[in-house]
C-alpha cells in the first residue's frame, strides 16, 4: 500500500464570538446550529478538528492551505467563504486574532483526535489558513470567524460547510458537514393614507362609522355615539296620534329622518337607545325623551 498524507475534517463545534479559548459554545460537539436569528447580521465561530487519516504516518507540506467553503440550501455547489461572499462572510470584526495559534481547549472544546494535538490557526482575515503543516498521526484545530449576512438570507435557509486542501474540491475528506439553519421574522411596514376621509379606528367595544340625517326643515338634530350595531325602523302614517318603540337592547347608528315640518328631532341618551327611521306626519311632530314618539 502506498503511503499518503490525507487530512480529514473529523469534528466541529459552533461558538458565539469571543476569544479563541474563552468563547461560549452554542451547542455540543458535532451538533448543527438551528434557528439562528439573522434579523441582523450574526457572528458565529466554527471550530474544526482535522485528523491526519492517511496510511504510513506521512507529513503534510509546509505550504498546505486550508480554506472554508459553503453551500446554500443544498444546491448550487460549494463556494469559498470570503470577505465578500453572498450569504456568509469572513467576520473581519470578530474577537479572534487572525493567524494566531489555537489551543487544545480544556472546557467547551472538541474531543481529541488521532495522535498528538498540533496547534492550528485562528482565521478572521480572508477565509484561508495558509502554509500550515499537519504532521502524520496528529490532529489540529482551526477556528473560522463567520458573519451571516441578514440582507441575503431568508427564513429557514441553511448553509452547509466543508474544508478544502490547496484549492481542491475538496482535496481531503470531510466525514462531518456542519450546518447552520437561520431564522428570520417578517417585518411589517405600515404606511399612512394620504387622504383618509371616512376611516377611523376606535378603542371601544364597537366601531361607529356612518350617520345619515336628512331634514327638509330641521330645527335641531343630534346623534349620540353609542356602542354598536345598526337597526332601522320605518314608521309611516297619515294620522299618527301616538307611536312608541318599546325599550330594547338595540343601539342604533344609522338614522334617516324626513319631515315636511319637523320642529325638533333628538335622539336621547338612554340605557336603551330608541331608533326612529322615517316619519311622514300630518301636522306637528316631535321626538320626546323617555324613549317614545308623540304626535298631535
Amino acid at each position: 500500500m502506498t503511503s499518503a498524507f490525507i487530512p480529514g475534517a473529523a469534528a466541529f463545534r459552533f461558538y458565539e464570538d469571543g476569544t479563541e479559548s474563552g468563547s461560549s459554545a452554542i451547542a455540543a460537539q458535532d451538533v448543527n446550529l438551528t434557528a439562528r436569528d439573522v434579523n441582523s447580521d450574526s457572528q458565529v465561530h466554527l471550530r474544526y478538528r482535522l485528523d491526519e487519516v492517511g496510511s504510513g504516518n506521512v507529513d503534510g507540506a509546509t505550504t498546505d492551505d486550508y480554506a472554508l467553503e459553503f453551500e446554500r440550501n443544498g444546491t448550487g455547489g460549494f463556494s469559498a467563504v470570503t470577505t465578500s461572499s453572498s450569504f456568509v462572510q469572513v467576520d473581519t470584526g470578530s474577537t479572534l486574532s487572525d493567524g494566531s495559534a489555537t489551543t487544545d481547549r480544556a472546557t467547551e472544546g472538541i474531543s481529541a483526535g488521532i495522535g498528538a494535538f498540533l496547534a492550528g490557526e485562528q482565521e478572521d482575515g480572508n477565509g484561508e489558513i495558509t502554509d500550515h503543516q499537519l504532521l502524520g498521526n496528529q490532529h489540529t484545530e482551526h477556528v473560522w470567524a463567520l458573519l451571516l449576512i441578514s440582507a441575503n438570507l431568508v427564513d429557514t435557509d441553511f448553509l452547509d460547510f466543508r474544508v478544502t486542501l490547496n484549492g481542491g474540491g475538496p482535496g481531503m475528506t470531510n466525514s462531518i458537514t456542519p450546518r447552520i439553519t437561520v431564522s428570520k421574522g417578517t417585518v411589517h411596514t405600515f404606511t399612512d393614507v394620504a387622504d383618509l376621509s371616512q376611516s377611523q379606528l376606535l378603542d371601544t367595544a364597537g366601531i361607529i362609522q356612518n350617520h345619515i340625517i336628512v331634514f327638509d326643515d330641521l330645527i335641531q338634530g343630534q346623534l349620540l355615539d353609542q356602542t354598536v350595531i345598526t337597526q332601522d325602523h320605518v314608521i309611516a302614517s297619515d294620522d299618527l296620534s301616538q307611536s312608541q318603540l318599546s325599550d330594547t337592547a338595540v343601539i342604533t347608528q344609522n338614522h334617516a329622518i324626513a319631515s315636511d315640518d319637523l320642529l325638533q328631532s333628538q335622539i336621547i341618551d338612554t340605557a336603551s337607545l330608541i331608533t326612529v327611521g322615517v316619519l311622514n306626519l300630518v301636522g306637528d311632530g316631535g321626538l320626546v325623551g323617555g324613549g317614545g314618539i308623540l304626535a298631535g
